[in-house]
């Protein structure tokens, strides 16, 4: 089954996404924002299991001078350091038998066969059961791209497919 968390920009997506793993158990990767006084810094990668953190992204005002930047879209640029460490992680959990697994975020990027992409496509090949947040404007856009036509909303208002 795949689970679909959704809602719009800064609607606690993540927390719902961290929610559900301590209800179902499994693993997977939460985007967490750091931030800066009130602005977004950027986003670090923290495995659901561990609470392991490499940083994934950050907002073009605040790249070191040796950043190395795997891809981008809009101010953020995602740590080729980071990605890798994500997509390492994901193969351990693919050889292994948990589930559901968890991934934040599918974005624009991913809808158009770019960043995470390939990694959410051997995901959905899995067979396992998946979390997956996905924003609610790219539902569709998720559903089209991936071929995806079975899944179960987790809106804001909680266990449902609403």
């Amino acid at each position: 089954m795949i689970t679909i968390v959704t809602g719009r920009i800064n609607d606690t997506k993540t927390t719902r996404l961290i929610e559900l793993h301590a209800k179902w158990g499994g693993d997977g990767i939460a985007a967490v924002k750091t931030m800066a006084a009130d602005r977004v810094r950027g986003y670090d990668a923290v495995r659901l299991s561990s609470g392991e953190r490499h940083r994934l992204a950050l907002h073009n005002d605040n790249l070191p001078e040796d950043f190395k930047t795997a891809f981008a879209i809009g101010p953020y640029h995602f740590d080729e350091v980071g990605v890798a460490w994500v997509e390492k992680t994901f193969d351990s959990l693919l050889a292994s038998a948990v589930s559901p697994l968890y991934f934040d975020e599918i974005g624009l990027l991913e809808v158009c066969g770019k960043g995470f992409s390939p990694l959410i496509e051997r995901l959905l090949r899995s067979g396992r059961d998946l979390v997956l947040v996905v924003r609610d404007t790219l539902i569709d856009a998720f559903a089209g791209h991936y071929r995806v036509d079975a899944y179960v909303i987790h809106g804001r208002g909680g266990d449902g497919d609403g």
